[in-house]
């Protein structure tokens, strides 16, 4: 089942997702703040889903067909996942030369927006 609706809906819940780990990250007291990559992932019972659905697919590029054509993947080969969501977050660092030296605060900030989930009767695991 779809819980977000649309492209709109996705950018909104996105926006203000970010908005409230950036809160998290500016509280941490890094100099710099490095935003990470966003991921379009899926999980399972257990967690993340191992194999990871979403390396056989469209990876997330901020488009909303990436998003209903991973979840048609889901619903149709995948029985065992139970939900697609994106996710990001934030690093920090004292300054840009540290962070690129790999002297940084991993996810001192971190969002996730869950698009779809499987309804308990569609279960098939």
């Amino acid at each position: 089942m779809m819980i977000v609706k649309s492209a709109a809906e996705l950018r909104t819940a996105i926006a203000n997702a970010k908005r409230e780990a950036l809160k998290d990250a500016q509280a941490c007291g890094c100099k710099r703040i490095f935003p990470r990559d966003t991921n379009l992932a899926t999980t399972d019972s257990r967690g993340q889903c191992d194999p990871r659905v979403e390396a056989e697919g469209p990876g997330f590029d901020g488009r909303w067909e990436s998003v209903v054509e991973l979840v048609q993947e889901v619903e149709r080969s995948y029985p065992n996942v139970t939900s697609v969501y994106i996710s990001g977050g934030f690093d920090g660092a004292e300054s840009k030369a540290f962070y690129e030296a790999c002297d940084y605060e991993p996810l001192i900030g971190e969002w996730t927006v869950e698009v779809w989930e499987r309804k308990p009767s569609e279960n098939r695991t």
